[in-house]
């Protein structure tokens, strides 16, 4: 409880600054909840221990058509196992997009960034009196992977307000011992604008 009470307020903040930030305002920022399994794509997509993750984004427009557009995300996101470990995210995404008429939509995108994880539980190092806890800083990896989604506007023209759902493969490396540890993420989310006055796309 006292976890997700955290998370709420974390996410308000992130909403408060957001909005503070004229430059945002022009661009589509999005916010997405789902589970993490450790495991081969589609192997435990919908089965498996519920470790919750979060991201968010912001996007950037590189070129643009009547139906799609390349487009740019920076993402920042936070995962969280039950009992193992829990970790950060920061990437940036590069995809295309199309859009139907009708406002259905379809993203596929690359991924490259980093993943800071933490161990949950206290770490101990034998020494010559017994053994010392010690403090974790966490381990570095570097993360690539990619992502397909599918969604719908229900908002307008001018106004977007996207609901989708996002199934996010990942692997992270180097991983000691295995070489590569890979990751999947299955979510659902929404893509927003703080103006109405931008041509959805």
């Amino acid at each position: 409880m006292k976890r997700t009470v955290e998370l709420l307020l974390f996410c308000l903040l992130c909403s408060t600054w957001a909005r503070s930030q004229e430059w945002l305002k022009t661009y589509p920022l999005s916010i997405s909840l789902g589970k993490e399994s450790t495991s081969i794509p589609f192997y435990n997509t919908f089965t498996g221990p519920y470790n919750m993750a979060i991201s968010t984004s912001v996007e950037f427009s590189h070129k643009k058509g009547n139906h799609g557009k390349l487009f740019q995300t920076v993402n920042l996101g936070w995962l969280t196992s039950k009992y193992s470990y829990q970790g950060a995210h920061l990437s940036t995404s590069f995809g295309s997009r199309y859009r139907l008429g009708f406002g259905l939509f379809m993203d596929a995108a690359v991924e490259l960034g980093i993943q800071q994880s933490f161990h949950k539980r206290a770490i101990f190092e034998r020494n010559e009196t017994g053994y010392e806890q010690l403090r974790d800083k966490g381990t570095l990896f570097g993360l690539a992977g990619g992502n397909l989604s599918m969604g719908y506007n229900i908002g307008s023209n001018e106004h977007q307000l996207d609901l989708f759902v996002v199934y996010r493969p990942t692997v992270l490396l180097p991983y000691p011992d295995i070489d590569v540890l890979p990751q999947e993420f299955i979510s659902i989310g929404t893509r927003f604008t703080l103006q109405s006055n931008t041509i959805i796309i």
